[in-house]
């Protein structure tokens, strides 16, 4: 069975230690990538190069919005520290809730004719992002 995108939601924990919507997305990223090879190929080897799995890169996870001047400087007044933030996929997070710790950036993007104006939201992740149940 598939499951549709709808009633994704990024989150963050407020000043009164609750998540709360940071803004509506249109989309999100990669919640993680692949791990990088080491390469352990000797002299020895004539079929083939041999590696073993070295550290998953931490990413910078993008998110784009909508532009609106409030949700801007809503997003704008979390720049320059860390944030607790949390992907809820489904209605109250049914189908998975991911939860990391991040520093946050936002911009507005380029636009031209006839194109809805949008900002991008970039979070480095400072701690590794978990499935919460």
């Amino acid at each position: 069975m598939a499951i549709a995108t709808m009633n994704t939601i990024l989150e963050y924990k407020d000043a009164s230690e609750d998540f709360v919507k940071l803004v509506d997305i249109k989309d999100y990223p990669d919640l993680g990538s692949a791990p990088e090879l080491i390469e352990t190929t000797t002299l020895t080897e004539t079929e083939r190069h041999t590696n073993i799995k070295g550290l998953q890169d931490a990413t910078d996870l993008t998110f784009t919005a909508n532009y609106t001047l409030a949700d801007y400087k809503k997003v704008k007044a979390l720049e320059g520290e860390d944030h607790e933030f949390q992907l809820k996929l489904g209605e109250d997070g049914v189908d998975g809730i991911f939860r990391w710790k991040g520093e946050l950036s936002v911009y507005l993007v380029g636009g031209g004719v006839n194109e809805v104006r949008e900002m991008t939201i970039t979070i480095t992740e400072s701690e590794p992002i978990e499935l919460v149940e």
